[in-house]
């Protein structure tokens, strides 16, 4: 399994299993990205932005040294550029792709939008991975399960507004449980489905969700 297909797949679920797994997607969007950026150091397009950039002042250079390298600093954009042995230029990028500021971005661009695109990606990808709750994993025909199922089945459907409120109905009776749901666009022909809970009108945990499921449950409110 590759690393987008990793990440895929637990947008796709919407939760992680353990914090493993989340350090793992951690790893596989840095890897990504490690990938996309690198790629275009050596290109003529940017080795000829950065030294024309440099030549004629329009980057406010400081030079520094480190016990490996000449660091040019530029404090516009705030970017760090390394020149190495043969004269090339390579640019000091964060580690972590949740450092990259703007001043980063807008020099991915300069080479290629599509490696630019990818990264804001990235980063929103990882944002969205963020947000996800740490859970349990699910026993067969569990609710999130049926959650799940739930939301495929309507999303795509024409009176989808219609199909949600029944099916919602269906599975959590007399509860007030809302959803703002809709497919994200990623990389020109992938997508997930990310999936808002609301509680009697209030943006809540679908494991406070599941919580009040299991006590309508166990009162009689709802019959599984």
């Amino acid at each position: 399994m590759t690393d987008l297909e990793k990440i895929q797949k637990h947008l796709e679920e919407g939760v992680f299993y353990s914090k493993a797994d989340l350090a793992a997607c951690n790893r596989s969007i840095n890897d990504i990205y490690k990938a996309v950026t690198e790629r275009f150091y050596f290109t003529d397009k940017f080795q000829t932005f950065v030294k024309t950039n440099i030549q004629n002042g329009n980057f406010e250079v400081v030079i520094r040294e480190n016990k490996y390298d000449t660091i040019f600093y530029s404090k516009k954009p705030e970017i760090d550029f390394i020149k190495t042995d043969f004269g090339d230029w390579t640019v000091l990028f964060p580690f972590e792709v949740y450092h990259l500021r703007n001043e980063h971005i807008e020099l991915i661009k300069i080479v290629s939008e599509d490696a630019a695109q990818k990264v804001i990606d990235l980063i929103e990808m990882r944002k969205t991975l963020k947000s996800f709750e740490i859970i349990k994993r699910p026993k067969k025909n569990s609710l999130e399960q049926k959650v799940k199922k739930c939301i495929t089945d309507w999303l795509d459907q024409e009176n989808k507004d219609e199909a949600k409120a029944l099916k919602l109905a269906e599975i959590f009776g007399h509860l007030a449980i809302d959803t703002n749901v809709h497919r994200v666009w990623y990389w020109g022909n992938k997508s997930y489905i990310r999936t808002f809970w609301y509680l009697n009108g209030k943006l809540t945990k679908f494991s406070v969700i599941q919580r009040a499921y299991t006590e309508a449950v166990k009162n009689g409110f709802i019959n599984e």
